[in-house]
C-alpha cells in the first residue's frame, strides 16, 4: 500500500543542484511527488510510495550536503496522485 510522506528540511539549498538531485533519487526509488523551494534555507517535499522506499528517501535526504535538519510526517493514506517527482518553483536570488 502506498503511504504518503510530508518532508520539510533545513539546510542550504542555492545553487547546489539539490532539486534535481532529489527528483533523480526519486525516479531511482520509483517515488511520485514534488518539491517546493519555501527560501533558499528550507524545502518542502511531498512524496508518494511504499514506505520502505520514503524512509530510504527520507535518509538519503538528511545524508545530503544541502540539508541540516529535517522532519516528515506519514499519512496513512496516499492524496497525492502525481505520476512523476516534480520540482514546483526555484529560489528566488533577488
Amino acid at each position: 500500500m502506498k503511504k504518503e510522506f510530508h518532508i520539510l528540511l533545513t539546510g542550504t539549498f542555492n545553487d547546489t543542484g539539490f532539486g534535481f538531485s532529489c527528483m533523480k533519487k526519486a525516479y531511482e526509488l520509483q517515488i511520485t511527488g514534488q518539491l517546493k523551494y519555501i527560501n533558499k534555507h528550507m524545502v518542502d517535499i511531498v512524496a508518494t510510495g511504499r514506505e520502505d522506499r520514503l524512509s530510504s528517501f527520507y535518509k538519503w535526504c538528511l545524508s545530503s550536503n544541502e540539508a541540516r535538519e529535517g522532519e516528515y510526517h506519514i499519512l496513512n493514506q496516499a492524496t497525492n496522485f502525481n505520476q512523476d517527482f516534480q520540482i514546483m518553483n526555484s529560489i528566488e536570488t533577488r
